[in-house]
C-alpha cells in the first residue's frame, strides 16, 4: 500500500488486528461469490455494447483483485514467508489494481461520448469484437502502472499523485452530467424524426437506458473514490507502519462497502439486469400483457378501430 510499509513486530493494538482480519477475510469469500454472481447476470442477456460490458465486467473484476493480494498478504504473514521485499511487489500491484479501478470511471465517459458521436453506425464499428472497451481498459491499466511506478521512484510527490487521481473523479463526474443531457437530446431528437429507422430508434433509446445506468454508478464511484483515497492517506501516509496492520483495517472494509454498492447500483440501474437478478435468484420474469409505447416511452392511445388493427 504505502511507499514506507515494512514488516514491524510488535505492531499496534494485535488484538484488534486478528479481529479485524477475520472478518476481512470472511468478508472476502462473501465478495467473491458476489462478484461471481454479477459477471453471470451481466452475462446472461444482452442489455448494453459490448465495449461498455467489457468495462462493466472488468471494473469489479479488478478491484477483488486488489482484495486478494491483501488476502495473500495476511497468509504470507501467519505463515511466515512474508518479508520486506515481497512487501513491496504485492503493494505494488495492489496499488497499480485500486488506481485502475478510480481510472476505468473515466473509460466509461470516453466509451458512452463515443457511443453518443456515432449513435447510428457504433454497433456495426464494432462487432465481432468489443476492441474499444479492451483498449480502454488496457489504457487504464497502463496509466495507473505509470503513475504508481513514478510515485514509488519519488518522481512524482503526494501533491501530484493525489491530484492526479481527483483530477480524473472531477473530470469524469463533469463528463457524465454534459452526457446525461446530450443522450436525452439525441433520443428525441431521432423520436421526432419521421423518417427515422426502427434500428435508429432502437440504438437511441439503448444509449439513453446505458447513460441512465452509469449517470446513478459514476457519481457514486467519483464521491467514495474522493473518499477511498482520503481514507487511504490518512492510514499510509499520516501514520507509521506501526499503525498500518489495524488503520489499513479501515480502508480495505470501505473498498469492501465500495464494491457491493457498486454492483448493485449497476443491476438496479437496469430494468433488463433487474430482470435477470430476480430470475437468477428463482423469481420470474414478468409476464404483463404487452402494451405499445412510443420512442419516448410515453403509452400510445388508439381508437377502437386502430386498437384493431394493432391486435391484428
Amino acid at each position: 500500500m504505502a511507499k514506507n510499509d515494512a514488516i514491524v513486530i510488535p505492531y499496534y493494538r494485535p488484538d484488534l488486528v486478528r479481529i479485524a482480519i477475520l472478518i476481512e477475510m470472511s468478508s472476502l469469500i462473501f465478495l467473491m461469490i458476489a462478484v461471481l454472481t454479477y459477471i453471470r447476470i451481466l452475462r446472461r442477456r444482452e442489455f448494453c455494447h459490448k465495449n461498455l460490458l467489457v468495462l462493466l465486467l472488468a471494473h469489479p473484476c479488478t478491484h477483488i483483485t486488489f482484495l486478494l493480494l491483501r488476502a495473500v498478504r495476511h497468509v504470507l504473514f501467519f505463515t511466515g514467508y512474508l518479508n520486506n521485499t515481497i512487501i513491496t511487489y504485492i503493494n505494488f500491484a495492489s496499488d497499480t489494481c485500486v488506481s485502475t479501478t478510480f481510472i476505468i470511471v473515466l473509460a466509461y465517459s470516453i466509451e458512452r461520448v463515443i457511443a453518443m458521436k456515432y449513435v447510428h453506425t457504433y454497433e456495426q464499428m464494432w462487432v465481432k469484437w468489443p476492441t474499444l472497451g479492451i483498449t480502454l481498459y488496457v489504457a487504464s491499466l497502463l496509466y495507473s502502472l505509470f503513475l504508481i511506478i513514478l510515485w514509488n521512484a519519488r518522481l512524482l510527490n503526494n501533491l501530484m499523485t493525489y491530484g492526479a487521481q481527483y483530477f480524473l473523479f472531477t473530470t469524469a463526474t463533469i463528463f457524465f452530467i454534459s452526457l446525461r443531457i446530450r443522450s436525452g437530446k439525441i433520443y428525441r431528437s431521432v423520436a421526432d424524426k419521421k423518417d427515422s429507422t426502427v434500428n435508429e430508434r432502437y440504438l437511441s433509446a439503448r444509449n439513453l437506458k446505458a447513460a441512465k445506468l452509469l449517470i446513478r454508478l459514476a457519481p457514486f464511484k467519483c464521491i467514495t473514490n474522493y473518499f477511498s483515497l482520503a481514507v487511504y492517506f490518512w492510514c499510509f501516509e499520516m501514520h507509521s507502519p506501526f499503525y498500518f496492520p489495524l488503520y489499513s483495517s479501515i480502508y480495505f472494509f470501505a473498498s469492501h462497502i465500495q464494491l457491493y454498492v457498486q454492483m448493485l447500483l449497476t443491476i438496479y440501474g437496469h430494468t433488463v439486469l433487474k430482470e435477470e437478478f430476480r430470475s437468477f435468484f428463482g423469481g420470474q420474469r414478468k409476464s404483463e400483457p404487452e402494451e405499445i409505447y412510443n420512442v419516448l416511452g410515453n403509452k400510445m392511445i388508439f381508437n377502437k378501430a386502430e386498437q384493431n388493427e394493432v391486435d391484428i
